[in-house]
């Protein structure tokens, strides 16, 4: 089994801040999306809220978060124009030990595996949906960095 341990911006982030931040962003994942906060540890709590968000569906999902997703893509397109062409870029590394980096890669974009969408939506309370199309192209919907 894999081990995968983070460093943002150049700073190695321990697993328990992780999880920290994990267990505090899950209840405001739920409120944003019109779910319960699971109740039990944090495994449990993951797997519980993301089997709540795979039981409503890609269409409830788009619906219940469209007043977030509305105003993110015009936001999103103004920005891109207004940028001119710049950027600034986040970076976060990951780094996987029992594992090949040629695994890994395999393993994280093999979207037709039976446990694909499960396993992202689980992996980070701000993942709403994952949904992949039959040619490829993938939707997603996340929070991404605290932003509304």
């Amino acid at each position: 089994m894999p081990t995968i341990s983070a460093v943002i911006n150049g700073r190695q982030v321990a697993r328990e801040e992780v999880l920290a931040w994990e267990a505090a962003r899950l209840p405001k994942a739920a409120r944003k999306i019109g779910l319960p906060v699971p109740t039990g540890a944090l495994p449990e709590q993951r797997i519980a809220f993301a089997e709540s968000k795979l039981a409503l569906g890609a269409d409830e999902i788009r619906h219940r978060l469209l007043r977030n997703t509305r105003p993110a893509d015009t936001t999103a397109r103004l920005t891109t124009r207004l940028s001119s062409g710049r950027r600034t870029t986040s970076q976060c590394d990951l780094h996987v030990t029992n594992s090949t980096a040629t695994e890994f890669v395999h393993w994280f974009t093999t979207t037709h595996r039976d446990d694909y969408t499960r396993t992202m939506i689980a992996a980070n309370p701000d993942h709403f949906l994952i949904d992949t199309s039959p040619d490829g192209r993938q939707e997603v919907i996340e929070t991404t960095g605290g932003s509304p």
